[in-house]
């Protein structure tokens, strides 16, 4: 089996939404002859979960670095926050000093930190290659680094976009960059240059990054898409069948944090939509809330004078949340679109193999919209809609479930199957390898 050293900054026991793409690859790498000896980081025991090792070949070596900046209370520079004037001043100097010297973000330093570590486990396990799951992206410095220090070869694994894909004006459909510093514009783009160049391979996941690479950087020909598809072995314990809406009560599961302070997973858009949907309907809803919620934003919610429609559960444990998953009728995803535009999540996949229809609150093109609309696993409309969002809520009930388990729907998900996008990513991996044999 070869050894590749595999440098990520979560991974398990750490279970937060960074950790479930490089945790599934290490899963599968072993199956595909690749044994990888993990390099990652340590900031605290926070969303710290012994039993998602369970999960993981008791084979991969683990080594963890400590990271020189305490990520623990890394959101408490929080500019959405209703502070004083002077503060949110202080904090935004704060901020943009550190956008200027940390870049591309401000991982930086612990990425220049595990150099000599990384080095000494490609020598202690003979290794040839390095792959890198991202992001935060400056661990794809230390893969660049360590090529010009030792000629090791490395592959970048792209969670999300690095430098922004062009984003959708909502009212024109036309694709826009978002407004970003010139100065950090020009230092992002030399080190993803550089980095994307002299990569073996470049992974991502959805086609839309892929085409954008090869468009920024046609040096680059390895460029191969990994959707965060669904895993078959993740849902053997459920009895998945179709259960009709009830005519009385309809039940409404959304998980993750949502926050009024956050720029991704803020509600208001989605609960105005909510509500003018609760007035419109005859039967009762209710609204399942599987996260984090804070006080200031249960207050927000509250101002609405609709907690019998909402029950909150708070953080589940990801080996109960499927078995809790199974019992909606309908799931909810929402995901301002200002970020991310095309983003194929984990969730989504996991939502569609369940066979229950799914409301997107996104984007209504893009990759995103193709998926639904090829796999037929639901609705989609814009995020920051609050009338799109409500008329959703109304055309779901009359949402024709059956087309949920037809045999063509699932030849749709097969594409997506991730244990088939790592077997790809193995396969890329052992071919650059024997290339630097030759």
């Amino acid at each position: 089996m070869k050894k590749i050293l595999y440098i990520v900054y979560y991974f398990p026991p750490y279970q937060m939404t960074y950790t479930f793409r490089v945790s599934r690859i290490a899963r599968f790498l072993p199956n595909n002859g690749i044994l990888p000896v993990v390099l990652t980081a340590y900031d605290g025991k926070h969303h710290w979960h012994e039993e998602t090792l369970l999960e993981i070949d008791p084979k991969i070596e683990i080594h963890r670095v400590n990271n020189p900046i305490n990520y623990t209370k890394k959101n408490s520079i929080n500019l959405y926050k209703k502070t004083s004037k002077l503060t949110q001043a202080k904090n935004k100097l704060i901020m943009s000093i550190k956008d200027l010297i940390l870049s591309p973000d401000s991982y930086l330093l612990w990425s220049i930190k595990i150099i000599p570590s990384a080095i000494k486990l490609i020598k202690k396990h003979n290794i040839k290659h390095v792959s890198f799951c991202l992001g935060p992206y400056s661990p794809a410095l230390t893969g660049y680094f360590l090529k010009k220090l030792t000629g090791i070869d490395y592959s970048l694994d792209f969670r999300d976009e690095w430098i922004k894909v062009a984003q959708i004006d909502q009212s024109t459909h036309k694709r826009e960059l978002k407004p970003e510093t010139f100065f950090r514009k020009r230092l992002n783009k030399f080190w993803e240059k550089r980095c994307v160049n002299n990569a073996s391979n470049v992974f991502s996941v959805t086609d839309t990054m892929t085409n954008n690479f090869l468009r920024i950087y046609p040096k680059q020909k390895n460029c191969f898409t990994i959707p965060n598809g669904f895993v078959k072995s993740d849902y053997k314990e459920l009895d998945i069948s179709q259960v009709p809406f009830r005519k009385d009560r309809i039940t409404f599961y959304y998980v993750g944090s949502i926050s009024i302070n956050s720029d991704i997973y803020n509600p208001t858009k989605f609960l105005n939509g909510f509500v003018k949907f609760l007035k419109k309907t005859s039967i009762t809803p209710e609204l399942h809330i599987f996260g984090a919620v804070d006080e200031e934003t249960k207050n927000f919610i509250d101002s609405y004078d609709i907690n019998d429609h909402i029950i909150f559960h708070g953080r589940v444990e990801r080996s109960e949340l499927l078995k809790q998953l199974n019992k909606a009728d309908v799931f909810l995803h929402f995901y301002y679109p200002d970020l991310h535009p095309e983003a194929l999540s984990i969730k989504i996949f996991e939502y569609a193999y369940l066979c229950k229809p799914i409301l997107s609150f996104s984007n209504r093109v893009g990759e995103m919209a193709d998926f639904f609309q090829a796999s037929q696993s639901g609705l989609i409309c814009w995020g920051n809609n609050e009338d799109e969002i409500a008329e959703l809520f109304e055309k779901v009930l009359t949402f024709p479930q059956q087309v949920l388990f037809t045999e063509s729907r699932y030849r749709v998900l097969e594409k997506y199957n991730f244990e088939r996008g790592v077997e790809l990513m193995a396969n890329k991996i052992k071919l650059s390898l024997e290339n630097e044999g030759n």
